[in-house]
């Protein structure tokens, strides 16, 4: 298969439902795979020309266990060709954050290892751990691996703000529609879910704090150490030089109402703020005197999408150029 114009090509590689539509799209910045639920439906090799500048490879999921005979030789087919192509530059290889290198991962690593291949190695799901169980697989994958730091990257796709006291950490993801959508899709459609099922207690909530239409944030307090306390009336936000405290907190945990959780024990809710907190801008989020403005990195992906959503328009109401 020649492609054309000819440009360097990165190939993506990982087993079945490892995120790697997921984190194409992250990489690229919206939407261009389409992400599944189901493993092993991906069985052709896709290919995205990005910015007129390289190609990504999208090759199917390996590990499938319900793949029979005939779609095994064909993904080890299309793996040969990948990799023997010549403007082939380098392989990101995907690989769970969360468990030990497959039987499949490591025949992988052997193949790759076999061809001399360039690789970076992925570690997704890491929106699933907290800070010190990332770093904690990072370093354990890393040496079963047998990779050098350069070659290892932990990936996530999520736009949580994270930040830890000692004793707890503190999870902020304002539920604002244009930041969600920038999600998995699987994600997105639980939080919107979510939303909807709790929509009787945020109206009460909010009629209790006599607000109307307001500002939803999900807080989510994860124990680090046994016994660990919480306060969840300290969390506020500073939006455009205003500070914003909590009006209502929908509990969604049943540990929630104790303020004290166990290590690994996690406690979430959705807090309702009054109008006025710009996701579109930086903010700050707070609690007992410490802080967080973790909140740049999110402005980046929005910022990208509204440049999007402004081109698609302008194209859009652009006249026709071809009429009479």
């Amino acid at each position: 298969m020649a492609l054309d114009p000819p440009l360097p090509e990165v190939a993506l590689i990982g087993r079945s439902n490892v995120g790697k539509s997921s984190l194409l799209n992250a990489l690229v910045g919206r939407r261009i795979a389409k992400t599944s639920g189901t493993p092993g439906k991906t069985r052709a090799l896709n290919v995205f020309l990005i910015g007129g500048a390289y190609y990504f490879l999208d090759l199917p999921g390996y590990g499938y266990a319900r793949a029979g005979k005939a779609q095994r030789a064909a993904f080890r087919g299309l793996l040969k060709h990948a990799l023997l192509r010549q403007r082939l530059r380098g392989v990101v290889w995907l690989l769970d954050i969360r468990h030990p290198p497959s039987t499949d991962d490591r025949a992988m690593q052997d193949v790759l290892v076999e061809g001399e291949t360039h690789v970076l190695a992925a570690l997704t799901k890491g929106d699933k751990l907290s800070t010190g169980q990332r770093r904690t697989r990072e370093r354990e994958l890393r040496e079963a691996l047998g990779l050098p730091e350069d070659q290892v990257v932990v990936t996530s796709a999520d736009v949580v703000m994270r930040f830890s006291t000692g004793t707890i950490e503190i999870q902020v993801l304002p539920l604002d529609e244009q930041l969600i959508r920038l999600l998995a899709p699987d994600t997105y459609r639980s939080l919107s879910q979510l939303v909807q099922s709790r929509a009787a207690d945020i109206a009460d909530a909010a009629g209790r704090g006599a607000t109307q239409n307001p500002t939803l944030v999900m807080v989510t307090f994860l124990g680090v150490v046994p016994d660990a306390r919480f306060n969840p009336e300290d969390l506020n936000i500073t939006s455009r030089g205003r500070l914003f405290r909590p009006i209502g907190i929908v509990a969604l945990s049943p540990t929630w109402s104790s303020f004290q959780l166990d290590a690994r024990q996690q406690a979430v809710a959705i807090y309702l703020f009054e109008p006025g907190i710009s996701v579109r801008e930086q903010l700050t989020v707070s609690y007992q005197g410490l802080a967080t403005d973790a909140w740049s990195r999110s402005l980046r992906l929005l910022d990208q999408e509204r440049a999007r959503v402004k081109a698609r328009a302008q194209l859009e109401a652009k006249p026709d150029s071809g009429g009479t």
